[in-house]
């Protein structure tokens, strides 16, 4: 099995790139626009063949490489049937399964951090999107988020999975590459609640400055037109490398790096 993690460091974004064999069929999720050339220069590298391109959600931090993949190698493109966005070649529902040559995940339709946020089991792994982090959980306050909702994704859902399932998320604000349900359940700060309520309250009482999936919450007010920015910043309906607005975010001085699993596969 092929399994790569790559870090992009202006949004402190995990991509993945998983295939049976060397020279096969290969799938990407969450892509980094800034990144596609980087990716299509390993999948050459290792005699891959991209043939779908997944994001978990709509992302308000990056702009997605869903497009431009799809452009420059005729790949599928996919995301959870809640999105509205239209780069979309197939909308996955819950329960459903995404294939390529040797590799299954199956959707799981995890709402709060986002309404279309969505995992992938993939094996002994769940790619959570920005639904679980390591040691942290997604914010909620905008593009439709919902506390309540990410609660129960959490722990009617992620948490219930064996605890030696490997978590792999779709940010990094620790430093760390990946983790397990095991060790989120009785590490992570923001699953040390004992209700649905006291989690409610933590994630509406969270501290302006805390970083945790989504950058500035400056950018996304509450309101009329909130996560707007969001949507315009991804590109989604523009041709690719057009509005492509950066801004420095915490732990962008650290260099790309490329980085495998400790697990094997």
């Amino acid at each position: 099995m092929i399994f790569r993690q790559l870090f992009e460091p202006v949004s402190c974004t995990y991509s993945y790139i998983l295939a049976s064999r060397r020279g096969g069929e290969a799938l990407i999720i969450d892509p980094v626009l800034d990144q596609v050339d980087r990716y299509l220069r390993l999948m050459e590298e290792l005699e891959l063949n991209l043939v779908k391109a997944v994001d978990t959600h709509l992302h308000a931090d990056h702009i997605t490489g869903l497009g431009a993949l799809r452009d420059r190698t005729q790949c599928i493109t996919v995301m959870g049937e809640q999105s509205k966005v239209d780069v979309v070649s197939i909308r996955v529902t819950d329960g459903e399964q995404l294939r390529v040559e040797g590799v299954v995940l199956d959707a799981m339709y995890t709402p709060g951090h986002t309404d279309d946020s969505y995992s992938f089991l993939c094996g002994d792994r769940v790619f959570t999107g920005d639904t679980l982090l390591i040691r942290g959980t997604g914010r909620t306050d905008f593009q439709n988020g919902d506390p309540l909702a990410q609660y129960e994704s959490l722990f009617g859902r992620l948490l219930r999975l064996p605890d030696e399932t490997l978590v792999n998320p779709a940010h990094d604000y620790k430093g760390e590459t990946v983790s397990t349900i095991g060790e989120e359940r009785t590490h992570n700060p923001r699953l040390q609640v004992r209700s649905a309520e006291e989690y409610v309250e933590l994630m509406n009482n969270l501290g302006q400055s805390e970083d945790d999936g989504c950058g500035d919450p400056r950018q996304h007010a509450s309101g009329p037109g909130a996560g707007a920015d969001c949507t315009a910043r991804l590109g989604l309906q523009r041709r690719p490398g057009e509005g492509t607005d950066r801004r420095t975010r915490r732990g962008s001085d650290r260099p790309a790096r490329e980085l495998r699993a400790r697990a094997a596969w």
